[in-house]
């Protein structure tokens, strides 16, 4: 009968355009999903990368500052030994003698200060690097929060 040939082909045709919008919304939906996938991995990466460069950064600021403290350590110690060897030998000497011993002292004095400050600029480069870790982490949340995105 001509009448269900046409609505067997009215529904066929509804069927093949409901299929293609299906087919149409998959593709956006996998494409959207593709994306957000990169976009994660590209975070993932960065964060690796940072978490990377904060280890060196940590790594480098502790050596600093080991070398520091021990260069600090070292000019104390010569400089004690020196002056004490010196204040034995030359106590008998012109007060003048004397004088300038106590100035050498003094220069090595302000020389452990000096190594006791590059100590204390190694500290602050430690603190730099945690400021770049936290600045990493929150950097890392705002590319979840821009996947998260992506993918809403």
């Amino acid at each position: 009968d001509g009448d269900t040939a046409d609505r067997a082909r009215g529904a066929a045709d509804r069927a093949r355009g409901a299929d293609a919008r299906w087919q149409a919304r998959w593709e956006e939906q996998r494409s959207q999903l593709t994306d957000a996938l990169d976009s994660l991995n590209a975070c993932a990466r960065e964060r690796d990368n940072l978490s990377n460069s904060l280890a060196r950064a940590s790594v480098a600021s502790r050596q600093a500052r080991s070398e520091a403290q021990a260069l600090a350590a070292n000019v104390l110690a010569t400089a004690a030994a020196d002056a004490s060897t010196r204040e034995r030998r030359e106590h008998a000497a012109h007060l003048n003698e004397k004088r300038k011993l106590l100035a050498e002292r003094d220069a090595a004095r302000t020389a452990a200060a000096t190594a006791q400050m590059l100590a204390t600029a190694a500290d602050a480069r430690a603190g730099a690097a945690s400021a770049e870790a936290a600045m990493a982490r929150a950097s890392e949340k705002g590319a979840r929060e821009r996947s998260a995105a992506d993918v809403a």
